[in-house]
């Protein structure tokens, strides 16, 4: 068996290059699946079906790394869903673990987004916190902080 980490949108490449290093993977650099493969996969949300065509395909196998949160559109995806419903899911939260085990998809794991270490020993002048959507909890916090 042969297992890689396969990285489907640029924005987990970060995540998806520490994970592979934590876990002794490496990353597909192509993506032609046999039998004997089994792939860590982030970004799966947005190539559902190609997915499930391949693993049609070649009998490859799955395992999905879950980055959407219930509120996803990504969710509502019945090619996600499926493709969810017939591999190994980990997710980030437990609150979408929830959510995912109510549409009847198994997660088996938690994995949480790591980045590689920045090492910057640049002065700065500024330093920028981000706090999210503005909301009432929030406003509270960012109060707190100005104080």
């Amino acid at each position: 068996m042969k297992v890689q980490m396969l990285i489907l949108h640029p924005i987990f490449i970060e995540n998806g290059n520490t994970l592979a290093i934590r876990l002794g993977v490496p990353i597909a650099s192509e993506f032609s699946p046999t039998a004997d493969d089994t792939y860590l996969i982030l970004g799966a949300h947005d190539h559902s079906l190609m997915l499930i065509q391949q693993q049609e395909k070649s009998g490859c196998t799955y395992i999905i790394l879950n980055s959407e949160s219930p509120a996803s559109n990504h969710l509502r995806n019945k090619y996600f869903i499926k493709l969810m419903k017939a591999n190994s899911v980990w997710d980030y939260h437990c609150e979408s673990t929830v959510y995912l085990r109510e549409l009847g998809i198994k997660v088996y794991g938690r994995f949480i987004f790591e980045f590689p270490e920045l090492v910057n020993d640049a002065p700065r002048e500024i330093d920028i916190l981000f706090v999210g959507t503005k909301s009432a909890k929030r406003e509270i916090i960012m109060a707190d902080l100005k104080k």
